[in-house]
């Protein structure tokens, strides 16, 4: 275990920290907030990234209680605060996104939707909508899935009834976005604090996971499955899935001390437990993000940030962590209950460097390739390429559907309702066609999904007959 000494200057007042850490070499750590005259002993909540190609820079965007920091981080040694958007409002939970080269912030304050274009980064950013509130009034979370934005806990104006649940924007006009739909219209019961969606397959966090799918062509959220009543069951807050789409991670945050989970959600109808973990018995996990199938990094408040083998989902092993938070937690030898600490990373930089932000002690640029080391399958989202399972062919579709799949181990081919009722299942091994007859099923949206060891997809079928 490594011991890093830090002196810092911060807020006013000199500290002197000890890093602990195992397997990630700190790189740096800075603390940028100083925009008010309050010494806040806590000062920074999400954290997020961005890679700039054209210019070959990366930056680290650090939500604090009254704005936004944006970071150059290309230099990970030397980390250098590039621009800063003040809010109008103070909040100590702020979260943003990137979407092309546009950045989107909210918070549970009367933030309204902050739009921000980076691309005149490292000089400065530009900002395109500041505060307004035409958009949304409050959100907690949000996640990019494609040109959709996906606002948990979304309120619509200062009316406190005007909370719509999970609430989705086009982006299409990334500058101007459009409100589509929220749960509540559909799906009462789905009120998430967070979620995470990928092709529009949504897991809400909450009471426990809830999936769930937005259907564009109709514009509706439709029921998938779900998962809850499992041991030490607590409120859900945020999920990560694996790139083959078979494993889903995910934390309870209240009440404090609960353990990590990781679920098999191949069969959305029945969502198995694979395995639970927790660094210490009374460290909370907040943020959990996965890199390709095998490596999970988990933000844990007072204990830092941990990384995880979990290319045996039902075997989890710790193969690093750096403690950001060294005031208190599992190595200091007490808790005192709080939500301080470590509130997020962000993993996915090209340069794989790792953000971790912590909500007193600042930045950290971190170098895990010790802990990645024992494992390949580390890819970031932007040099990932989805694997293509499956040719789907409609010919059309009010008639049959015919779709070709690659061969793969426990292979499943379905065909089911917007309810989740099976009306065409086939299980495979190798190379398969199938012609699916749909002459006889009613006018209607269907999912169609292709699931396996090696890869998966999903897709939206609609089966129009005319007279």
């Amino acid at each position: 275990m490594l011991l890093y000494s830090f002196l810092c200057l911060a807020n006013y007042s000199f500290c002197q920290f000890n890093f602990r850490s195992q397997n990630i070499d700190l790189q740096s750590n800075i603390n940028p907030h100083k925009d008010s005259v309050l010494n806040y002993a806590v000062a920074y909540s999400g954290c997020w990234g961005w890679s700039q190609e054209k210019k070959n820079k990366e930056y680290a965007i650090v939500c604090s209680v009254n704005g936004t920091y944006f970071v150059d981080v290309t230099n990970p040694k030397q980390p250098k605060v590039c621009d800063y958007v003040k809010s109008k409002y103070y909040s100590m939970w702020r979260e943003a996104k990137t979407y092309k080269n546009y950045c989107y912030i909210v918070s549970e304050a009367a933030n309204g939707l902050q739009i921000i274009d980076l691309s005149y980064l490292p000089d400065s950013v530009k900002i395109v909508n500041n505060n307004n509130l035409n958009y949304l009034y409050t959100s907690h979370t949000i996640w990019i899935d494609g040109n959709k934005l996906y606002c948990s806990s979304l309120r619509l104006n200062s009316n406190y009834n005007s909370g719509v649940g999970l609430g989705v924007f086009s982006l299409t006009n990334p500058e101007q976005p459009v409100f589509l739909r929220g749960t509540k219209t559909d799906l009462t019961y789905v009120s998430p604090h967070d979620s995470f969606s990928r092709h529009d397959t949504i897991f809400a966090s909450s009471n426990g996971i809830q999936v769930i799918f937005y259907d564009s062509l109709q514009n509706k959220f439709l029921p998938l499955g779900s998962y809850s009543g499992y041991p030490q069951q607590g409120y859900s807050h945020s999920s990560s899935l694996t790139q083959n789409g078979k494993y889903l991670v995910f934390c309870d945050e209240v009440p404090s001390g609960l353990p990590i989970n990781i679920v098999d959600v191949s069969n959305f109808e029945n969502i198995q437990p694979c395995s639970t973990f927790i660094p210490c018995e009374y460290t909370t996990p907040h943020n959990p993000y996965v890199l390709g199938n095998n490596i999970a990094i988990v933000s844990c408040y007072e204990d830092g940030v941990y990384i995880y083998d979990i290319s045996n989902p039902y075997k989890v092993s710790e193969v690093g962590f750096f403690d950001t938070y060294p005031q208190e937690g599992c190595y200091e030898g007490f808790y005192n209950g709080s939500y301080n600490g470590n509130w997020g990373a962000y993993p996915y930089l090209p340069s794989k460097t790792l953000l971790a932000l912590d909500r007193t002690n600042g930045l950290f640029c971190l170098d895990a390739t010790n802990a990645y080391s024992s494992k390949a399958n580390t890819e970031t989202p932007s040099q990932q390429t989805y694997t293509e399972c499956a040719i789907v062919y409609t010919i059309p579709a009010s008639e049959y559907v015919v779709i070709t799949a690659k061969k793969q181990n426990n292979g499943v081919i379905s065909l089911s309702s917007i309810d989740g009722k099976f009306l065409f299942k086939q299980n495979f091994n190798e190379n398969i066609t199938e012609k699916i007859n749909t002459s006889l099923l009613q006018t209607g949206t269907y999912i169609l999904s292709v699931r396996g060891d090696e890869c998966s997809f999903i897709k939206k079928i609609l089966i129009t007959h005319f007279d």
